[in-house]
């Protein structure tokens, strides 16, 4: 298994749209399930922040393995790169934290 963390900085006028887009169910799941080899996104919010501006974030995507997550880049550059383009205006920030490979003996 293989895992990505990233961290948001989400502008409060823009959470529902942002929740909506990275939900299990949302538009960046809908994407990277056209591999079979996505497993799930996964939409944390940081209560600590609760109220704060902006409001952070935290998503992580599971694959079964890196290179099936690197073949998914390769095979869907184009469609990746207008999704993340069309959700960047509503953060502030946006940080890949890191990934890890799970399951690691």
């Amino acid at each position: 298994m293989f895992v990505i963390l990233w961290e948001f900085d989400v502008k409060h006028d823009c959470e529902k749209l942002f929740t909506s887009a990275y939900s299990r169910t949302g538009t960046w799941a809908r994407l990277f399930a056209r591999d079979a080899k996505f497993r799930e996104v996964r939409l944390f919010c940081d209560m600590a922040r609760e109220g704060a501006q902006p409001l952070r974030y935290l998503t992580m995507d599971v694959w079964e393995s890196r290179e099936d997550y690197e073949h998914f880049l390769r095979e869907h550059r184009e469609a990746y790169r207008e999704l993340d383009t069309a959700c960047a205006g509503w953060t502030t920030r946006e940080s890949h934290l890191r990934s890890f490979d799970a399951d690691v003996p």
